[in-house]
């Protein structure tokens, strides 16, 4: 918005920190997730600028290594003015390296709005697949993309005219899988060749950015990846704000309470294999009527743990001399 400047952070050594506090003379210092940035911190606190730490995360590894340098840890955390954590167990563990202040809120990326959707690129996208069945695997790391084929080949024999969309999470892998997927006898089409898939079209690299919006608005249903291979899961979220139902592998630790809260409400379900992926997906590209109530359980889940983003612009608002000028900003 017109009230928001886009400025790099220094590099966190003590003359680039020190000259860039100087320049802007912030009024607040707002750290996000498990960035810690000793020199800005204990520069910033010298100052006198208050700091807080937003949708606050840190591994259990992370954590067992700060607490073998309590000398280091201590004054570094406690010069956070307050810390806002994705729960209370994540809270507890800031607490126990010495911030002062420490509120579980619940997790930003809950309160997101969903991704966008190209409705162009969508309504091309149906015109060209014709209302075939459709699979999706969203942000696969290597090793998932070669599962999903397998699932493919199961599913297909029941699903005739199956098309099964991969979105790796790093795109520049997609010629690598395409290759994969042509070497198992698929027909293939690659997004970032500027190619559709057809009729004859069994799998669709979708290797481009931005555009998992308007995928998860195409398929009905969506592996999330980073969770077969222990890559900690990736965001289910943005999945079922666009209403595909979410298959996942017991690997998803990154995005925790979210997933807690989706299994717990049967919105999302567990998978360990590729038999397992089409079994699921068979079930409900099959059943409109279970489909439908995982979406609606989907919903419901994630609904019962929001709340984090007015909480932390609460927080927030009181540490500023214009409240008002950061409401507009936002």
């Amino acid at each position: 918005g017109p009230h928001t400047i886009h400025q790099y952070a220094p590099l966190d050594v003590p003359r680039y920190v020190a000259g860039f506090l100087e320049h802007w003379k912030p009024d607040l210092a707002v750290f996000a997730e498990s960035e810690i940035w000793p020199n800005l911190i204990m520069q910033s606190a010298a100052r006198g600028i208050p700091l807080a730490l937003i949708n606050a995360r840190m591994t259990k590894r992370s954590f067992r290594r700060w607490r073998r340098l309590p000398g280091l840890a201590h004054p570094l955390f406690g010069r956070f003015t307050v810390v806002l954590a994705q729960n209370e167990a994540l809270a507890r563990r800031f607490s126990a390296l010495g911030a002062p202040c420490t509120l579980s809120v619940g997790n930003l990326k809950v309160d997101a709005p969903a991704p966008p959707v190209d409705n162009a690129a969508l309504e091309r996208l149906r015109l060209a697949l014709a209302d075939r069945p459709l699979l999706m695997a969203a942000s696969t790391h290597e090793g998932e993309d070669q599962v999903m084929a397998q699932a493919h080949r199961a599913l297909a024999q029941s699903l005739p005219g199956l098309c099964t969309i991969i979105a790796p999470r790093h795109p520049e892998r997609g010629g690598a899988i395409t290759e994969m997927l042509k070497g198992q006898g698929l027909h293939v089409a690659q997004r970032s060749l500027g190619i559709l898939p057809d009729r004859s079209s069994e799998a669709y690299v979708a290797d481009t950015i931005g555009e998992l919006g308007t995928l998860y608005k195409l398929a009905p249903v969506a592996f999330i990846g980073g969770s077969l291979v222990n890559r900690g899961g990736q965001n289910p979220i943005e999945a079922v704000r666009q209403g595909a139902v979410v298959l996942t592998g017991p690997h998803w630790q990154n995005f925790g309470d979210a997933y807690d809260a989706l299994i717990r409400n049967r919105g999302a379900i567990v998978v360990h294999s590729a038999e397992e992926i089409a079994a699921a997906a068979r079930q409900l590209i099959t059943d409109q009527a279970e489909l439908g109530s995982m979406r609606q359980r989907a919903d419901a889940a994630l609904s019962k743990i929001s709340g984090a983003l007015p909480a932390t612009i609460t927080a927030l608002l009181r540490f500023l001399p214009n409240e008002e000028g950061l409401v507009r900003a936002s």
